[in-house]
């Protein structure tokens, strides 16, 4: 029996929902479903899993009715519908932590909560490359007062058990910390409100880089210009080639590290194009 706790994007529940409904009876149909939902159209449901048509709110709980879901399994429902059509990367956010608040979701994404922390939160990447100098000490308290700004003990410690619970980091035989060649990865749905959290957050870092670093510890420039949209693509283009040579060099680099740096890339539209206004 299929459960709404194991997903993460609606659609794909609705659909293999509907196919295990027309497998257990052969005279289910899209017209049945309708029916139940008091639906006046049967294309309706297709509609809605094929993604060319969202879920009303007002809808939500005619459906969960039509899934024949119990109290929990509707709420979550709720949350999850919500979720996959948030406007806004504050709504989704909201949605998701809702859904990790349950308990069966948790149980079937492990490591979902933990991978959320980690691109929510800019220390998480930079204690996990702090692993990898020479003069790390596996130390809460040595790693928060080394990072800027600092974050607390807890913090640190915290950090370490969420790294070595995604195979980020990983202990040898004596116990000693080492990097681990694992990568973050998420499901198809999580993984844009992800990767937005990551990318808000280190941005803000380097809002505060520009009161906190002395300018031989950052450098920060920018170019303001009117373009064609022809030359954005080429211009997002070269960043893409740069950051690929610039990995390179750095995973070749023969050089001792010493510290943490992070390098950000953006470039982004000051104006809206005149069918916008």
């Amino acid at each position: 029996m299929i459960s709404v706790f194991n997903y993460s994007d609606y659609r794909q529940f609705l659909r293999d929902w509907y196919d295990e409904a027309q497998e257990c009876d052969e005279k289910f149909s899209a017209r049945n479903f309708a029916r139940r939902a008091g639906l006046a159209s049967p294309s309706f449901l297709k509609m809605v899993i094929d993604g060319k048509r969202n879920l009303a709110p007002e809808r939500i709980d005619k459906f969960a009715s039509a899934l024949k879901l119990e109290d929990d399994e509707r709420a979550f429902f709720t949350d999850l519908v919500l979720f996959c059509q948030a406007a806004s990367s504050a709504e989704k956010n909201h949605h998701y932590q809702r859904m990790c608040r349950c308990r069966r979701f948790m149980d079937a994404h492990t490591l979902e909560r933990e991978r959320f922390e980690y691109f929510s939160r800019w220390h998480y990447a930079a204690i996990r490359e702090m692993v990898g100098l020479p003069e790390f000490r596996d130390d809460p308290a040595w790693i928060a007062a080394r990072l800027k700004p600092q974050i607390s003990e807890a913090e640190a410690a915290e950090a370490i058990d969420v790294l070595e619970r995604l195979g980020m980091v990983s202990r040898d035989g004596e116990g000693n910390l080492h990097l681990a060649q694992e990568s973050v990865g998420t499901s198809d749905t999580v993984s844009s409100m992800h990767l937005l959290n990551f990318h808000r957050s280190m941005i803000r870092r380097a809002s505060d880089s520009l009161g906190s670093l002395d300018t031989r510890d950052r450098n920060v420039s920018s170019l303001t210009a009117a373009i064609s949209r022809k030359r954005f693509d080429e211009i997002t283009k070269r960043i893409n080639d740069f950051r690929k040579e610039l990995r390179a060099m750095l995973e070749d680099c023969s050089d001792v590290p010493e510290e943490v740096f992070q390098i950000n890339f953006q470039v982004f539209s000051l104006t809206g194009g005149a069918d916008e206004v």
